[in-house]
């Protein structure tokens, strides 16, 4: 009988670490210490940036945030969506770089924010007046820091080993009005000013609203069609490159649209799409960065070929593993909430092949290493007070795509031997 005395015992002790291992359990007793490192911080070389925003305007963006709500389903956050898209004007402000002070226009980040806010701050829209920029940009985000983490910095170790466009950002200090400096990122928007500034004048992205490349995620492809000659219509390209860069979007979306794969891969260059899917195996991505209003597709007026970019709104599964890897590499273990795109292009056996290939050749050349993510992850885990109590707990887990690596490694071992 004593034995059994020990079962519940061992139950308990079973059920609190599971507890203390839970990733809620790490949140919690992390959650007070989320706040900068001064001592790291102000060590770096970073960008910084000063706003004076009037105190109104303040008090409208607080006035605003309190009716966020972190579950993006429910009444609350629709009202909230509802509040901010009615009351969310450009409104006047001061911007200090470099010494210099810049009138700019400022509204908050988003038509339907999710995560936009740490603490009481805020993910911001600016627009420079009087025809200046900074960072070679007249229009830019500032993204709270929270909001993305080292989640740039590993997509863009891998979009630039692997030669994948992707969106930059530069990692800034913020002052706004008398509060403490607080991390941003000074977020590029993907315009022709950028693409210029990248030396990439051949790449166009068009936009509408929310929409970021105007390729067709779902519903009425008539709507499509209408918005995109209105976008390009608005445009001062000359007739003949309007009539070039119409012609090839209303084909790749009426492509997508019938679910025609032939015409669908036939828009893109077939090695730089392998590449783009051999990210999605390696950074673990879930989809989200591909779906509905996240897609970011450029087209290539010299060679007529449309190019999806990476970028913050890529993320990781959030499981210790990849959904089970099948043999193939089509991506259909990682389509998650992907859009229609993604879901016709894993049909393609020829990808498939390219996309195993190109994975096979740059980890067998450990091109890619568990070393150098893992030391981005834990650059960033010193930035705030948090991540240096969870690396001295010993709380962390290895980031999403050093687990990937491994798994990869091990199915395609298996078929190169073959």
């Amino acid at each position: 009988m004593k034995k059994y005395i020990y079962v519940p015992i061992l139950l308990i002790l079973l059920f609190l670490m599971l507890i203390l291992f839970s990733k809620d359990f790490r949140i919690y007793i992390t959650q007070p210490l989320r706040v900068e490192n001064l001592e790291i911080i102000n060590s770096l070389n970073l960008n910084e940036i000063e706003l004076k925003i009037p105190r109104e305007v303040q008090e409208k963006f607080d006035l605003i945030y309190s009716k966020y709500d972190t579950d993006y389903s429910s009444k609350k956050y629709k009202l909230f969506v509802n509040y901010l898209n009615k009351n969310n004007a450009w409104e006047k402000a001061k911007l200090t770089h470099l010494n210099i002070t810049y009138n700019v226009l400022i509204k908050l980040h988003g038509n339907s924010p999710t995560q936009h806010i740490e603490n009481d701050h805020y993910s911001l829209g600016i627009k420079m007046l009087d025809n200046k920029k900074i960072n070679e940009s007249s229009r830019f985000n500032l993204i709270v820091y929270w909001r993305i983490r080292q989640k740039h910095d590993l997509i863009k170790y891998l979009s630039q080993k692997m030669g994948i466009y992707q969106t930059e950002k530069i990692l800034s200090k913020v002052r706004i009005n008398n509060k403490p400096e607080k991390l941003y990122y000074f977020e590029f928007r993907t315009n022709r000013e950028y693409l210029k500034k990248i030396k990439k004048s051949d790449l166009i992205v068009l936009k509408h609203k929310s929409d970021h490349s105007l390729i067709y995620t779902g519903g009425d492809i008539e709507f499509w069609n209408k918005k995109l000659k209105k976008v390009i219509k608005k445009t001062d390209f000359n007739d003949s490159l309007k009539i070039l860069i119409s012609n090839n979007y209303l084909r790749l979306n009426k492509a997508i649209y019938e679910q025609d794969l032939n015409m669908t891969i036939a828009c893109f260059d077939m090695k730089y799409l392998a590449k783009v899917q051999a990210f999605r195996y390696l950074f673990g991505d879930n989809g989200h960065g591909f779906g509905l209003e996240n897609l970011l597709v450029a087209f290539n007026t010299s060679n007529l070929k449309f190019y999806p970019f990476v970028h913050r709104d890529n993320s990781q599964y959030n499981s210790f593993t990849l959904p089970k890897i099948n043999d193939h590499f089509r991506g259909t273990e990682i389509l998650g909430t992907a859009g229609p795109l993604f879901h016709i292009i894993s049909k393609s056996d020829l990808l498939a092949e390219e996309t195993k290939k190109y994975l096979t050749k740059i980890l067998s050349l450990d091109f890619i290493n568990e070393y150098s993510i893992d030391s981005i992850v834990k650059t960033h885990d010193s930035y705030y007070y948090s991540g240096v109590l969870k690396r001295r707990l010993n709380l962390n887990q290895p980031d999403q795509s050093i687990l990937n690596l491994e798994t990869l490694r091990a199915k395609l071992v298996k078929y190169s031997k073959k």
